[in-house]
């Protein structure tokens, strides 16, 4: 395990003035939500515990870039990385929504080898730097 990864639900603010802010993780049945393809649950937390929901949206992506272009653009709500969307947030590009009874959960970043006993010792270094760079 390398670092966190926490997530954030995130949308514009034109999106959010046209079909307005959710209060609770229920109501994102009511909204275009914008996912990796082949994503049709989201993982978030109640008082600590894991639970799923169910999200669809007119748009489908393989990539976060564009998951994240869509968002921005006004056509969903968006769960991606915290780190992702950092800048964006600052800027005002987009907006993050808190969800009163849940919240995204939280993904890890692991390095992930075929054998733990013969990792050569620059991979061990690149990992050693990646985590540095991660906090």
């Amino acid at each position: 395990r390398l670092a966190d990864n926490p997530r954030v639900l995130i949308a514009s603010s034109a999106y959010l003035q046209q079909r307005g802010q959710p209060q609770l993780l229920s109501d994102l049945a009511a909204h275009e939500c914008l996912a990796a393809s082949g994503t049709r649950h989201w993982a978030f937390l109640r008082d600590g515990k894991p639970l799923r929901q169910r999200v669809a949206g007119r748009l489908t992506a393989s990539s976060v870039e564009a998951v994240y272009e869509a968002c921005a653009g006004g056509l969903g709500i968006a769960n991606l990385s915290q780190w992702y969307v950092r800048d964006a947030l600052a800027r005002g590009d987009v907006q993050a929504i808190t969800l009163e009874d849940a919240a995204p959960e939280p993904l890890d970043i692991w390095a992930v080898y075929p054998s733990a006993s013969r990792v050569p010792p620059k991979v061990r270094a690149f990992v050693a730097a990646v985590q540095d760079a991660l906090g």
